[in-house]
């Protein structure tokens, strides 16, 4: 699948939030789609792939060199702001 293909089946997804449910995730089509990128980073390969009951998915990207080098996070936060 190219990577325009990929993105758009990411935007067939209803990820819409709602602030009035004080869950988390707060619809059920955010959870729908943390469970398909797990699926597909189980098929790309990653190890460690974990999606827990909040909707925070995990996943390691095995290293491509045989050096002896850090670890590195990348963390993506989405904030809603309001007026």
């Amino acid at each position: 699948m190219s990577i325009v293909d990929r993105f758009i089946k990411y935007t067939t997804f209803d990820t819409q939030s709602d602030e009035l449910t004080g869950l988390t995730p707060s619809t059920p089509g955010q959870m729908i789609f943390a469970e398909f990128l797990r699926d597909e980073l189980i098929n790309e390969g990653l190890d460690d792939v974990y999606l827990d009951s909040n909707g925070y998915l995990y996943a390691t990207l095995p290293a491509n060199t045989k050096k002896d080098i850090p670890t590195i996070g990348f963390i993506k936060i989405l904030r809603r702001f309001c007026n």
